[in-house]
Parts: C-alpha cells; structure tokens; sequence
C-alpha cells in the first residue's frame, strides 16, 4: 500500500487501492444507538407541511364574490424549444413582463414561475444565439400552466461590447458551480467520468479500462469527501464512503451539478469537498429512445426507452427503459522499471451491467407525484494490482431501489413543498478461489437504506428593511436516514445499523445592486446533523454573497463542512498487516473561504469569458491509511492544509459553432504536520485541460487534451514518483432526419471516438495501468421533429 494513500483493504464493495490481505471470517454484529426522538420529529414536520392548508379549507360563505374565490395564485411552466428540431434549449432567460420575475431555462428547456396572479402575463425569451421572442399566456386559477415558446437562431453576428449573456451559474444553486448536460457533449465524452473532469477542480480516479471503478475528486479531496447524489440518494458505498460513477450509464442523465467546496450546510456528511448533483432522465415524461454503442477492449452496449406509454388515463404517464453493457477489459501495458519492465496483460478486467427501470407520474392541477422502481446488476474481475495480479478474483453487486417524490406548488408567499421517501437494497459478493497472497476468500456484504424528506419554500412578505435585504425567500427541511449493514470484511464490533437525522435551512435575498446596477445576491444557510457515527451535533453555517454587474461576476463564500468516518476505516476485520482504528474522528472543514470573478464581452465577433476562483479549505483530521515501525497499517487522522485556484478562458461564437475553452488547476494538498510534509500521495498539483468543438451543418467535431501533473506515491517523499501524462480524445458526430413508416419522423445520430489518442502508458495509482489508445462508435435514435 503506497504510504499516504487514502486505502482499505480489499473486501468490501468497491475494488480498492493496494492489497492488503486481511483474514476471511463472518462478522457478529451488535446494535447502534437509534434516534430516539426521530419518529416523533418527523411526524411534526409533516404536520406543519404546507399541504395541511389545502385540505383545512373552509367552505366559501354563501353569497361571497365568485370573483374573489377564483383569485388563487398559480404556477406557469414555460418550455423553449429550438424551432428548428424540437430539442430543448437550456439557459435561456425568461422574463414575466410587468412583475419583474425571472427564470432561467434548465436542461428539459423548462422554467417554472410559482405564485402568479390568475390572467394575462406577457412573456420575453432571449438568449446568446438565440433571437428574442415575445410571447403571452393565460394562468389559470390555482393550477399550473404550460406552454411552448420556440426559438429561432440569431444569424447576426455580435460585436464589440454588445455582446453579454448571463452566466449560466446565476440558476445554480450556489456560486461557482457548474451545471453539465451530456446532450451538449461532444461524441469524445463516453462515460459520466469523461463528463465530470469538463468541471473545474474534478479529477477522477480510474481503475482500468471500460466499466472498472471510477472516483471522483475535487479539489484534491479523497474519494469518501464528495458527496454524490443520483436523484437525491447518495451514491456513496455505506461502508467505504466512495462513489463508483461506473455504476451510472451516462445515456440515463440528464443533468449534472458540481457544486465545489463545503456542501455539509445543504447535504451533510461527506459533503467535505464538493457535491455532485445527478439527475436521471425522466421515464414517465420523455421520449422514445434507443442507442447501440461498441468499441475497443470488447465493449458493447445497448440502452432503450420507452417514452411514455399510450393509453393512460389523462393525469397519468408511465415509462421503462432498461440498458445492457458488457467488455472483456483485457488490455497490454508496459510495465514501470520499477516492476521489472517490458510488457504485460491486464487479464481478468471484463464487466457486464444490467440495468432496468420503470416510473409512474400523475400530474395534478397544483401538485405531481413520482414514483420510480430500478434494478442493477455488476459482475466483474477483480485483476488486483501489478505486484499481486489475480486471474481468478471476482465481484456482483446488486442493486434495488424505489423512489417517491410529491410536489405541489404554492401561493403568493408560499412557493413550493415537497415530501419524498426511498428505499435502496445493496448486496455486493467477493470472491477468489486462489488469491495472489492469502488464502481464499468468499464474502458478503448487505446494505438496506431507508430515508425520507419534507422541505418547503416561502416568500418572505416585504418588510421596511426590503431595500437593504432584497425580496426573501425561506427554504428549509428535514431529511432522516436508517442503515442496517451485515459485512463478512467489518470487525465484531460494528453497528448494524446507522441512524441520521437533519434540518436544514437556507434564506435568500435579492435586490439591485450598487447604484441601482445589477443583482446583489446573499444566501445564509445552515444545516444541524445527528449522525450514529459522530458524536453529538454537527452544526454546519454557511454564507454566500454574489453580485451580477453587465457582463461580470463576483462571489465570496465560506462555510463549514464535516465526513463521518466510515465503517471501513473504524472496523475493518483485522488481518495481516492490516487494523482498523474505532477511535478516530470525523474529518472538518472548519473555515473554508472561496473567492471568485468572471466577466463577459465580445471580442471580434466572438464571446469571451474569464473566470477565475481561489480558495483556502483546511481539514482537520484528514483519514490516511500509513504503516507504523512494524509496516502494520492502520487509519489515523492527520491535520491537512488545502488551498487551490482556478483560471479558465473560453471563446465562443454567437451562434455557438465554434467553442475553445483553457482550464488550468492548482490544487495543494499538503500535511502540515512534524513527520509528514508537502504534497499528499496521488494528489497532483498542477492539471490543465484545453477542448474545442465546432458545429458544420449536421457535423460535430470536438477534441480535449488534459495533462495531469505527477504525483506522489509516498507519503512525504518524492521516490517512485508518478510522471506526469496527457490525454488526448477525439469525436466525430453526424445527424440526419429520416421518414419511416412504423416510426414517422426519426433523428439519427452516429458518434465516432478516440481516447488517449497519443497511445501514453500512464496510470492515476501505482500499480493500476490505464489502457493504451481505444475507440468507441454509437448509434442513437429518437423521434424527428
């Protein structure tokens, strides 16, 4: 195990980063303190949920004015269009002419207005690229309206400093995140891993070839400080904290939000370093679609949607989809000096996934309720490292889960409630026959999660201090979880089960800024956890303010954020070389500050936007797996300073053909401790991408090179040092409509790609290569326009 590392022994559910034998045994388990006052607490809040005032009407006296009964405030949802094919069109800004609100369109091309008066709005859509357009809708009484606004490109061709566009983060939760949407990726961007690294200060960590385990880091965090949540369920293994971004098929997204730096004041623990926000793509509401997709180290895949199903009642909509993927895996590399050089085969690296998934949606006249049911199963190698390859290892993991969420919308000052449950089951079995070292093994673990949410959102009434503080919004709620674990790889003496609860808050203020120019935006907000594995509350305050002038943007935030430790790190089963650590302490940020400026201009006919981010996120008690004098290995909590910057330069055309964009990352990460100095093992300091893409007709063109600078391998020293490597990918996509007669009108895409087009060796780990030059090409089909 590289000394440093953030490491665990390999028999829990994720394939780990050094091969520490440990011994094969079934664990006891005893019971974890409960939440003893949850129950009750929880029904309190459903009790004060803003839906009690709609069932506690009284009826309308008799003689009253039917006119002042029909005035119920109402919510609009308007849907922009590209006219030329139909597709949604994000970012757009539409404005309700006369009252002074404003939504940006998200990735469906939707933007919500809540507490409307019933009647006439007059409606403005305008966008870079796009040309403005006036439009009107009627509200109707208490229920929410939809209409299509459709959108033409702007031919004309902008200059000078005429040119600006909102940036696209004013709609994201806070500043300095960013938003993703694979349907605006380039054919080069396969996977969900190749998504994320689009973000600045995301590196994620890759195993091997096609369907191995992927992590991600932000800011130069470890795999167990970011938090990632896939329709508001955490991702993140119950037993080692980390998220394995290859369980989700990138066809299934919808949307991505990176939201870096602190989050435990929004989403709790393990929100150390950043939050990665995933939406899946709606099955009950989307269209038919089919995508065929093969290429290098055998991979193939096949993924399908239903769209919704015809012939349900009129509030009713259901859909399935369902997605098959599989490679062999097996690569050659040329193995490090180090190891003995020459070349070798990375044998036993195959995987297969199965995935299925079907959702019910009933849309009310105020309200919408959504209920999903998915099924998942992996089965792959386990090739171990270098040293200690494994022809014979193999893992499953099985996953189960249902979703629910209702929503309804509100009145003038209430602007929305929400209530969600979910239940996810979890097994994963761990197996080799004959282990490079040790003896054989065959091992469980299983993970039942059930959670559940109220929040709602209030507009503040206007006060006298409305000139200084801005209109208020008031948001908050509740969130309780329950864990029950058995794991063959956990000690005696774990829990077999962990209770959290929370609540949280936030309230947001907007008003003009100075001089009547721009928006000043603020946000406080806060969140009080209870957590099985932490002792008493941890109180996470946060604070935000941001102000939008023309075409620049400014920020500065700070917060506090806090990482349980996780059942591996405390109760590891015990085995050569290797003990767990039951004392150790959550990871803190206790003051992290971040800082930040963009601008926007045109340039010779050309869109260009600066931005650049520092930031200061020390943590207090970091957990690192080091070897003591007798090279016995064990989990310690270290003192880590962590401060970093961000510059990125991008250059667009108005009509978005031509896009080329610059990132370049410094992330320090270092022990500041007496025994340990400098850079912790495999965080690089330096990294740096550069993409370009350009639109011809029904062609795509897109290419990214990322460096990614050396690393460490050992805790305090620079021997064996990792050198630094590039990676070059490529894409081609072409589209075209067709007429047919079973379908009618069908769009087809056809995607061509080429990763590490330079054919490097490299590796993120020692020990773990990475594969040589491969190529993908994919076939997608969905309905014409």
């Amino acid at each position: 195990m590289a000394p440093g590392r953030r490491s665990r022994p390999p028999r829990l559910p994720v394939v780990f980063r050094s091969p520490v034998p440990a011994r094969s045994g079934r664990a006891s388990f005893r019971g974890a303190r409960c939440l003893p006052s949850a129950g009750a607490f929880l029904l309190a809040i459903l009790l004060a949920c803003p839906v009690l005032p709609a069932w506690t009407q009284l009826p309308a006296v008799p003689g009253a004015s039917s006119r002042a009964q029909a005035q119920v405030p109402a919510t609009l949802e308007v849907r922009v269009l590209d006219a030329s094919d139909g597709r949604p069109v994000a970012g757009v800004l539409v404005t309700v002419e006369g009252s002074g609100d404003t939504g940006r369109t998200d990735a469906s091309g939707v933007a919500r207005f809540r507490g409307l008066e019933p009647g006439r709005v007059q409606l403005r859509a305008s966008g870079t690229g796009w040309l403005p357009l006036r439009s009107e809708a009627v509200v109707e009484n208490g229920s929410r309206t939809r209409i299509d606004i459709r959108l033409h490109p702007d031919p004309v061709v902008l200059a000078g400093l005429q040119v600006r566009a909102a940036p696209e983060t004013e709609a994201l939760p806070t500043a300095g995140s960013i938003r993703l949407r694979p349907a605006e990726a380039g054919a080069s961007v396969r996977t969900l891993a190749d998504l994320l690294e689009e973000a600045p200060g995301v590196l994620v960590e890759r195993r091997g070839g096609p369907g191995a385990p992927s992590v991600p880091s932000i800011r130069g965090s470890a795999g167990d400080q970011v938090l990632v949540l896939v329709d508001g369920v955490p991702l993140n293994s119950a037993l080692t904290g980390e998220a394995d971004l290859s369980q989700v098929d990138l066809a299934s997204v919808e949307d991505v939000v990176v939201i870096p730096g602190a989050g435990s004041s929004r989403h709790g623990s393990g929100a150390l370093a950043g939050t990665i926000l995933i939406t899946t793509r709606s099955a009950g509401a989307r269209d038919w679609r089919a995508n065929v997709a093969a290429g290098s180290l055998g991979e193939e895949s096949v993924q399908l949607e239903s769209g919704s199903i015809p012939g349900l009642p009129g509030p009713w909509r259901l859909g399935v989809g369902g997605e098959w993927m599989q490679a062999e895996g097996n690569f050659r590399y040329d193995r490090p000096d180090v190891r003995g050089g020459g070349t070798a085969v990375r044998g036993n690296a195959g995987v297969s996934r199965i995935r299925g998934e079907t959702e019910l949606v009933r849309d009310g006249r105020t309200t919408e309720a959504r209920i999903r049911a998915h099924g998942q199963r992996v089965e792959r190698g386990t090739p171990g490292t270098i040293v200690q390859p494994s022809a014979t290892g193999t893992q499953v993991q099985e996953r189960l889960g249902l979703r629910a969420r209702w929503t309804g919308d509100g009145g003038a000052h209430l602007l929305g409630w929400a209530l969600g449950g979910a239940a996810e089951a979890h097994e994963g079995r761990f197996a080799d026959p004959d282990p490079p070292l040790g003896p054989a093994y065959a091992d469980r673990s299983r993970v039942l999660r059930l959670g559940a949410d109220a929040e709602t959102s209030l507009r503040l009434p206007e006060m006298g201090s409305s000139a200084l503080l801005g209109r208020m919004e008031l948001a908050a709620g509740v969130q309780l979880a329950s864990s029950r674990i058995r794991a063959d790889g956990l000690g005696p003496n774990a829990p077999d089960a962990i209770g959290e609860l929370a609540l949280w808050s936030d309230l947001e203020g907007r008003r003009a800024g100075p001089g009547g120019r721009g928006e000043l935006r603020w946000i406080l907000g806060g969140r009080l956890d209870r957590h099985d594995l932490v002792s008493g509350v941890a109180v996470s305050p946060a604070a935000q303010l941001e102000l939008v002038a023309g075409g620049t943007r400014g920020w500065l935030r700070t917060g506090r954020a806090f990482s349980a430790p996780s059942l591996s790190d405390l109760y590891f089963q015990e085995g050569v070389l290797a003990r767990s650590n039951p004392t150790l302490e959550p990871e803190r940020v206790r003051g992290e500050v971040e800082a930040g400026l963009g601008h926007e201009q045109g340039l010779a006919g050309l869109l260009l936007t600066a931005e650049l981010a520092a930031w200061r996120a020390d943590v207090d008690g970091m957990i690192l797996w080091l070897p003591d004098h007798r090279f016995v290995w064990r989990p310690e909590n270290f003192d880590v300073r962590r401060e970093g910057a961000s510059a990125s330069l991008a250059l667009e055309t108005p009509s978005g053909r031509l896009r080329m964009r610059g990132r370049l990352d410094r992330q320090g990460v270092e022990y500041t401790g007496r025994a340990l100095s400098g850079q912790v093992a495999y965080r690089p300091l330096h990294t740096g991408t550069v993409d370009a893409r350009l639109r011809m007709g029904p062609v795509d063109l897109d290419t990214r090179v990322r460096r990614i600078g050396s690393r460490r391998s050992q805790a305090g020293s620079d021997v064996n040092r990792l050198d630094a490597h590039t990676r070059w990918s490529a894409g081609l996509s072409s589209s075209r409509t067709l007429e047919s007669d079973p379908l009618g009108r069908v769009h087809l895409q056809l995607d061509l790609s080429v990763e590490n087009l330079l054919d490097q060796t490299a590796s993120l780990l020692v020990d773990y290569p990475l594969p040589g030059r491969t190529f993908g090409v994919r076939l997608a089909l969905r309905p014409g326009r």
